[in-house]
């Protein structure tokens, strides 16, 4: 009987050890494991073992993206109005290691620099710029909170601004204003209170569709005009509108003649045309809700194969009715008003370009095909030093055509060496092209600088047999005031002073401006990869772009590279403990 108790027993205290030291990670999730409390491991999903009593498994954190949105914030405005504010937040832990013991909570420190931003950002604008101006605050708590938490081990993919409620009383105040103006037969003040009020209004309707239905919708509106079109997207969750985003899809006539070639249907508008080409493109990349409303209709082929691609049945509405109709309508309105917005930038845009063709005394044969290149030299106290070169044409800056220029071989600082070397190399390369080659000069090369860079630009064009009449320098005005720029010319001409309000000078001024953004984005760019030591791993034998990339999501960065045991290295996927001895050695 003793016997068999004491079986018993055993049995039991082997199920337990046995239940402890077994775990289960569900996909999408994550575990930290610590060893007598230190970290120790990241599981995976699967079947793990643990050892228990000594290993510690904490609770486990869901590597999916996820949605928090933050109770309404009291906001104060400019000019004194406290305004509520509603925001989501979309995220997703990509650091399970970062995540866990580089914060003590970071959802909580997440909401925290939300409202601080919030009140930093809207603090600076009056109610009316405050309730029009979702995007920049947008882009304000985007950048931000990506900065803040890339180290937490958390990534911010979306941030969106839900309502912007101001206090019920500003309506009735602004109301109460314009009828005193109207006794006072100040008609012109009370006809811009109205306005206001109408502004106000209007602004208070779109963002607060609400409705007993709480559907995800997805509304989309297409508006093409002059050679452009918008779509205009209006996203409905739970029953809320979270905001519209504008897209202008370019080559629409490129998509015009797909059309025309695939199906022969003359009868086929543009505006089908183009919302199916959308349609096509954002529903293959981003998530989609079950019902979709839109005008016009699309193709049954193409709703089917997207219901295919989702996995789940699309609700396509085209003749919408009561509020969703009102959503269809807003939609469509909201496409025009962006078409309309971005056709006038684009004018003002053209007209810069004009003006500075103008000013620069030139005659291109097509003005959008003016091209600026624009030189910019960059350094870490002398070292490092970089050179950046962007690209305007066809009316605006071609991102897809910046280049980066590391400078060698020269004494640290000196900038015109930096200058020469840089468009030795741009430049010898057109001048050795055959008449085939797609390498092209540009009619202006614009130096960000003055007398020194130009003499010094001007010797590299002189010796390369090129028009030194292209090269233009900006050179600071007096006190190094913005506006007060001049033009300095390597052929000789005198310097030119465009005016501080002068539609030439602003295009130059962008240009100018993007070359240096460029330039120090790299320079930020070299100097993170010394400080997390980048170079180190890459100079380690053996250890290639797969097995890097491994080590520093296990461990969080170089530094938690260097500080792991040669057995916590050789749990690494595709590392052997030859070659974790061989790390761990390197990084001492």
């Amino acid at each position: 009987m003793v016997s068999y108790g004491v079986l018993v027993l055993l049995i039991a205290i082997f199920g337990v050890v046995l239940s402890r030291a077994i775990r289960i990670i569900p996909q999408a999730s994550a575990g930290i494991v610590e060893r007598l409390g230190r970290y120790h491991r990241t599981l995976g999903a699967g079947l793990v073992l643990i050892i228990p009593f000594i290993d510690r498994l904490r609770p486990l954190l869901d590597m999916r993206e996820r949605v928090v949105s933050f109770p309404p914030q009291p906001v104060i405005t400019e000019d004194n109005l406290v305004v509520s504010i509603d925001t989501v937040i979309y995220f997703q832990v990509t650091d399970p290691k970062s995540a866990i013991y580089e914060i003590e909570n970071f959802i909580q420190g997440i909401e925290q620099l939300t409202v601080t931003t919030l009140r930093n950002v809207v603090g600076g604008l009056d109610l009316e710029a405050a309730l029009t101006s979702r995007d920049s605050i947008n882009a304000a708590l985007r950048g931000v909170l990506d900065d803040a938490t890339g180290k937490w081990g958390v990534r911010v993919n979306r941030v969106e601004i839900k309502a912007i409620d101001p206090p019920p009383s500003v309506q009735e105040s602004m109301e109460k204003q314009m009828l005193a103006h109207a006794d006072a037969l100040a008609f012109e003040e009370a006809a811009q209170v109205r306005n206001q009020i109408s502004a106000l209004s209007k602004v208070l309707h779109q963002q607060s569709i609400e409705s007993v239905d709480e559907t995800d919708v997805d509304v989309l509106a297409v508006k093409v005009q002059g050679g452009r079109a918008c779509v205009n997207l209006a996203m409905i969750r739970g029953g809320r509108h979270l905001g519209d985003r504008a897209y202008f899809p370019s080559h629409v006539d490129d998509a015009v003649a797909m059309g025309d070639a695939s199906d022969g249907d003359v009868s086929v508008s543009v505006e089908e045309r183009v919302l199916a080409a959308f349609v096509a493109q954002h529903y293959i990349e981003a998530p989609a809700p079950r019902v979709v409303v839109c005008s016009p209709s699309l193709p049954k082929a193409l709703t089917d194969g997207l219901s295919a691609h989702v996995g789940f049945k699309l609700h396509w509405v085209y003749q919408p009715k009561s509020e969703r109709k009102i959503w269809l309508e807003m939609a469509q309105r909201n496409a025009e008003i962006a078409l309309a917005r971005l056709l006038s930038e684009e004018g003002s845009q053209q007209a810069r370009t004009r003006a500075l063709v103008e000013a620069l005394d030139l005659a291109p044969d097509d003005l959008a095909s003016f091209r600026v290149e624009c030189f910019d030299i960059s350094h870490t106290a002398g070292e490092a030093t970089q050179a950046s070169c962007v690209v305007f044409h066809h009316h605006k800056m071609q991102s897809s055509e910046y280049r980066r220029y590391n400078i060698e071989g020269i004494t640290g600082g000196d900038d015109y060496a930096a200058m020469r070397q840089v468009l030795t190399r741009r430049y010898s390369k057109i001048v050795e092209a055959d008449s085939d080659s797609k390498l092209q000069m540009p009619d202006v090369v614009l130096i960000d600088g003055g007398k020194g860079q130009i003499s010094t630009a001007k010797a590299v064009f002189e010796s390369l047999s090129l028009d030194v009449s292209r090269l233009v320098g900006v050179e600071k005005g007096e006190g190094r005031k913005v506006g007060l720029e001049e033009l300095v010319f390597a052929d000789g001409r005198p310097k030119a002073y465009l005016g501080h309000d002068s539609a030439a000078l602003m295009l130059v001024a962008q240009i100018r401006d993007e070359a240096h953004r460029f330039a120090i984005t790299g320079m930020r760019a070299a100097r993170a990869k010394v400080r997390t030591g980048g170079s180190q791993l890459e100079t380690i034998p053996g250890v290639g772009p797969k097995r890097r990339a491994a080590l520093l999501q296990r461990f969080g960065g170089v530094r938690g590279v260097a500080s792991a045991s040669i057995e916590d290295l050789a749990s690494v996927d595709g590392v052997s403990v030859e070659m974790a001895t061989t790390i761990y050695n390197a990084l001492r």
